[in-house]
């Protein structure tokens, strides 16, 4: 259904994508009356008829919504609206600020499909987690923190940034000497190392407990 195109615009056109202009302008009073039944129309009821504040509506209600209200005022409509896409770029982009501007569901739901989208496109970032008895804090290029696991290998751990209990070994590491500990890093790749000319990988320590 063309409808889907519409809502697509109308969540792109509020986040500054810009669309080619055409000459369908629709009337500030019809683009007004259909706000304010989509938003209507997004809202969850409770038993007694007041609005749910905390429901939020999921990409189905909106395109659902948007179809029921556009086939609504279809004689209100530019002619093709629903097959033509020129068309339907210019309704999303003019119906855009009024749904941005009252209807606060709309609103939430881009907020939330922005945040999505953010979220996915952040690397993920892989966890291993090491134990072992530590040893010492050893600084050259980097600083690290080295533990002996159960079958005697060393281990190295960059101490990059602030982690959680970092504390325990900037305030007197002397005490940790010999307890076991619990480290939990990621691999990082391709960090210069200027004496060696060369690019290195690392463990960098993202969280260290005691083991009991």
């Amino acid at each position: 259904m063309r409808y889907i195109f519409i809502l697509l615009f109308i969540i792109l056109a509020q986040t500054k994508v810009v669309f080619a202009q055409n000459k369908a302008q629709i009337p500030d009073s019809t683009l007004k009356k259909i706000a304010v039944d989509m938003c209507e129309c997004f809202n969850e009821r409770n038993n007694d008829g007041t609005i749910n504040q905390k429901s939020i509506p999921n990409k189905e209600k909106i395109e659902l919504c948007s179809g029921l209200v556009m086939l609504k005022y279809t004689n209100e409509l530019p002619e093709n609206v629903f097959s033509d896409k020129n068309i339907s770029e210019e309704l999303g982009r003019q119906m855009a600020p009024f749904l941005m501007r009252d209807c606060p569901k709309f609103i939430e739901y881009v907020s939330l499909q922005e945040e999505g989208e953010r979220k996915a496109e952040e690397p993920k970032i892989a966890f291993v987690v090491y134990e072992g008895v530590f040893q010492k804090i050893k600084t050259k290029n980097y600083t690290f923190i080295t533990i002996k696991n159960d079958a005697g290998k060393i281990e190295k751990f960059l101490w990059l940034n602030t982690f959680e209990n970092d504390k325990l070994f900037i305030n007197n590491p002397k005490n940790m000497r010999g307890k076991k500990i619990r480290i939990t890093s990621s691999e990082i790749n391709d960090m210069y190392d200027n004496k060696t000319k060369k690019y290195l990988s690392f463990k960098k320590i993202h969280q260290i407990e005691e083991v009991k």
